[in-house]
């Protein structure tokens, strides 16, 4: 955060980006590194409101097309997230991340009942995912 005063008065704060401020190397990316525009989710697998959100997002980088990139923050609150977050990156390990991740999405009523995730559950519906290629 950078202060400047237009006519000497009272400073006034301007805020100064470094570009990948918020994105960690370690951040799954969707969309193309040279982008001009990055929207950062902090989001919860678990999360009803993140997965309510997803389509949208998703809808916003099919218009965009290679104008957007999408960062995603993990942000595992709910009671067993983490589990559904190490799933994740054992896709992203295999290059399924996206895949597995509109999966768990597609399924959350099954496996994450308001926020209390059955992780047994998760990993039934993606074996039959996987199984019928879904």
């Amino acid at each position: 955060m950078l202060y400047s005063s237009r006519d000497g008065s009272t400073p006034q704060a301007v805020a100064v980006s470094s570009g990948d401020s918020l994105v960690r190397p370690h951040s799954p990316v969707m969309g193309s590194e040279a982008a001009p525009v990055t929207i950062v989710e902090f989001f919860d697998p678990s999360c009803e409101a993140c997965s309510a959100f997803y389509p949208i997002v998703k809808q916003i980088m099919h218009e965009t097309g290679e104008d957007v990139r999408l960062v995603l923050r993990y942000t595992p609150l709910h009671e067993g997230s983490d589990e559904a977050v190490r799933i994740l990156e054992a896709a992203r390990k295999q290059d399924k991340f996206q895949p597995v991740l509109e999966a768990l999405f597609a399924n959350q009523a099954e496996w994450a009942d308001h926020g209390a995730p059955d992780i047994e559950k998760a990993w039934l519906r993606l074996r039959d995912a996987a199984d019928t290629g879904d």
